[in-house]
């Protein structure tokens, strides 16, 4: 399945268009503004600093989760993908989770290989 990144890229970018009072190109858009927009796309490492991927995904990640506010909006693309599959699908399925009843903000989540 191609083209999960860029939807999320037109996601983003279309709440952005919309809170500033541009044309959106859609049918029709309804959304409440939003305080802040998180994204977690790809997989990349910091390995000159000593930081795999998988510690780099966890250390974005753990930043969303401590900034986001229910009128945030969160976009997570590949999120797990830097370890093994049923970790990645453990660590995917907890944040969503907290992000779904804790944090009760609005998002996106694009699963890789699900």
């Amino acid at each position: 399945m191609g083209g999960k990144s860029t939807l999320l890229r037109q996601v983003c970018m279309s709440i952005i268009l919309a809170q500033i009072g541009a044309d959106v190109p859609a049918e029709s858009f309804e959304l409440s503004p939003v305080d802040r927009i998180f994204v977690r796309m790809g997989a990349r490492d910091h390995i000159i600093t000593g930081q795999s991927t998988f510690l780099t995904e966890l250390s974005e990640t753990a930043s969303v989760l401590s900034s986001a506010t229910r009128h945030s909006f969160v976009a997570l693309d590949e999120l797990g993908r830097g370890t093994s599959t049923s970790d990645g699908q453990a660590i995917a399925g907890s944040v969503l989770q907290y992000l779904v009843h804790e944090t009760d903000c609005r998002g996106i989540r694009v699963s890789y290989g699900l």
